[in-house]
């Protein structure tokens, strides 16, 4: 309570106590005085048709309707306000992201929500993006256009996003930065029709400078998008904690890049992670990493990495978890199991370009390295790297191993590393 409000209030009671009669009319006007005070602070649960037990200060979520609302809070309102779900909601097709404008464009920073949305372990049910009641199509088709704050405690079910846009697809937000992700989970379907050079994502095509806690993803990805990410499309400086992941990638062009996570990650640690990558294609020229792509400054710990793909021999590259590191990577406790062919094989880094060390881990499965590279890069496979591809650069592995079916190398094939570059070197200890 404010302290204009607290001094009212006080001269109000003083009022009562000395007229019984007086109390009868000054009464309703302190409700009134409640009841502004606190639709002031975004806490208006009678305006918003519902109510339910929630964080104080946080208004009410039980229908569209409501979801609607915060994209016009976010234009009208600068100050963010929080929000509670209070239950299960189902979407109609005409729902647009939260933030779009009525056109369905994303408008600067009126766009990002930079709120507290908890969903309370409630669902948001047959998220489609698939246009507005004007009957535009909307720049991103997820359930937010862009977060900048914290969403948290939200469950995304039966989601079939049918096609994209420019701005992107991903079934949470196009973008996240400088945000928490905490328990959210994620099943169905993302299927990108229209290409754009912006990465693909099953849940956010970009993250950057964020923290994602408690993630739960299961789904089909596909996309005719030239560089995909399972997850997210981009990740950079950001955390991921404790995720499981069970991700199919289908229909693949040629000359895709793909990463079973993420497209890209830059700059970030990510820790206690299961993940489970599918990667389906015909004649295909694709490079694919279970985790990601391309890595630089990784710090991996305590994951578990299943990839399985139906890809040809004519896969340019193929690693477990990346098809190349660059700056310092880091990885530890970690298990990875392969069933892959490519070019160039590895059982987690095809092609290692910066310093890079892994340590109590290890891989199973079987992976072959055959065909031919323009680069002279072909029939390369090793169990745990197939290549150091870049002059002074460092690979120390410790306590490690290959515990696989089969290693085959057309051209070069190792137990742990399938052949050293030029003017590099790799230390191995106890593996």
């Amino acid at each position: 309570m404010s302290r204009e409000l607290r001094a009212f209030t006080k001269r109000l009671i003083m009022t009562m106590k000395t007229s019984v009669k007086r109390a009868a009319y000054v009464f309703p006007i302190l409700l009134l005085c409640l009841a502004y005070e606190a639709s002031a602070k975004g806490e208006p649960p009678a305006l918003r048709g519902c109510d339910c037990p929630r964080p104080m200060n946080f208004v009410p979520v039980c229908d569209e309707a409501a979801l609607v609302q915060i994209s016009v809070d976010m234009a009208t309102d600068p100050n963010p306000r929080n929000y509670a779900q209070c239950n299960d909601i189902t979407l109609s097709n005409q729902f647009a992201s939260i933030g779009l404008d009525a056109d369905g464009r994303v408008v600067g920073t009126a766009s990002i929500f930079r709120g507290v949305y908890d969903g309370q372990s409630h669902a948001i049910r047959s998220l489609t993006g698939q246009g507005m009641p004007n009957g535009n199509q909307p720049e991103t088709r997820g359930l937010f256009a862009s977060i900048s704050g914290t969403v948290r405690n939200l469950n995304l079910l039966d989601i079939e996003i049918l096609e994209s846009s420019a701005r992107g697809a991903g079934a949470l937000a196009a973008r996240v930065e400088g945000a928490t992700l905490q328990n959210i989970s994620a099943v169905g379907n993302v299927n990108q029709d229209r290409y754009s050079s912006n990465p693909a994502g099953f849940l956010v095509d970009n993250v950057i400078n964020s923290n994602l806690t408690g993630l739960s993803v299961t789904g089909m990805l596909s996309t005719n998008q030239s560089r995909i990410g399972g997850v997210v499309g981009y990740l950079s400086n950001s955390t991921v904690s404790r995720a499981d992941v069970r991700i199919s990638i289908s229909r693949l062009v040629p000359f895709q890049s793909v990463g079973g996570f993420a497209f890209s990650v830059g700059s970030s640690n990510i820790n206690d992670l299961n993940l489970q990558v599918t990667v389906g294609a015909i004649d295909s020229n694709s490079d694919v990493g279970g985790l990601a792509l391309t890595a630089f400054d990784l710090s991996l710990n305590r994951a578990t990495v299943r990839l399985r793909s139906s890809l040809p021999e004519t896969a340019l590259g193929m690693g477990g978890l990346l098809v190349s590191s660059s700056g310092s990577t880091t990885i530890s406790q970690s298990q990875v199991n392969v069933e892959i062919q490519a070019r160039a094989a590895a059982g987690m880094i095809t092609f290692v370009r910066g310093d890079t060390t892994i340590s109590k881990s290890e891989v199973t499965g079987a992976l072959s390295g055959t065909g031919y590279l323009s680069s002279g890069l072909n029939g390369i496979a090793g169990g745990l790297v197939a290549l150091i591809d870049s002059p002074n650069t460092r690979l120390v592995i410790s306590e490690s191993a290959f515990r696989g079916n089969s290693i085959v190398g057309s051209r070069a094939a190792g137990g742990l590393v399938g052949m050293l570059g030029y003017e590099s070197s790799a230390e191995i200890h106890d593996s």
